[in-house]
């Protein structure tokens, strides 16, 4: 069944006709299987709608969108931390070329590059333990 078009300058949708007992023949709003048959076309800054209520905009997303948002927002955290670390661990010394000088204590101990850093953000955040690396008292 195809889909009802409506432009925000047509009729609306329910008309009121003289015979009560008459049903008219128009297309259904929703269709038997529950899918909408209304599309609203020519709607100024309709995309702007979608940004202003995030939340309804995810609900009404397909599953693989939600899940791939999902998946990206953990990444992402991941990554923005791991770049605070990485920063905590350039500001404090760590990351100085050459070997170590003997009394110096890392802040992040094993964090020597980014990579370092991105793992030690995913290992605190998902609490799966550190192994090598855990922070000192230098920090």
């Amino acid at each position: 069944m195809d889909a009802i078009h409506i432009g925000m300058s047509s009729t609306p949708l329910v008309k009121h006709t003289a015979g009560a007992g008459l049903k008219a023949n128009r297309p259904r709003v929703m269709s038997k299987s529950g899918h909408s048959n209304v599309r609203i076309d020519k709607v100024d800054g309709i995309y702007l709608l979608y940004l202003q209520d995030l939340w309804t905009t995810v609900i009404d997303m397909k599953w693989r969108y939600k899940l791939t948002l999902f998946a990206a927002t953990f990444v992402m955290t991941w990554f923005l931390f791991g770049v605070i670390y990485y920063a905590i661990a350039f500001i404090h010394g760590d990351l100085e070329p050459g070997e170590p000088i003997s009394n110096h204590t890392p802040c992040i101990m094993k964090v020597d590059s980014l990579t370092g850093a991105f793992l030690f953000s995913l290992e605190s955040q998902t609490t799966i333990g550190y192994g090598v690396r855990s922070i000192t008292e230098e920090c």
